[in-house]
């Protein structure tokens, strides 16, 4: 791993750099904000189902290996 960071570094100081582009902060669109929103909603309510398992959930939503 740390022969990749090197290489890594190099390419920064080569490209005077980080060698892609970042982006800082992009606004989530409305499907987003409403699945956020659904989730903050669901974790407040006490009477929506719970799954302590992977296997828990896929049985309520019946999907089989």
């Amino acid at each position: 791993m740390p022969v990749a960071i090197n290489m890594y570094l190099k390419r920064i100081v080569m490209e005077g750099g980080i060698p892609f582009d970042v982006i800082t902060r992009v606004a989530p669109n409305k499907e987003t904000l409403e699945a956020l929103e659904e989730g903050r909603r669901l974790a407040k309510d006490k009477a929506a189902p719970r799954y302590k398992t992977t296997e828990e959930l896929k049985a309520a939503l019946e999907i089989k290996d």
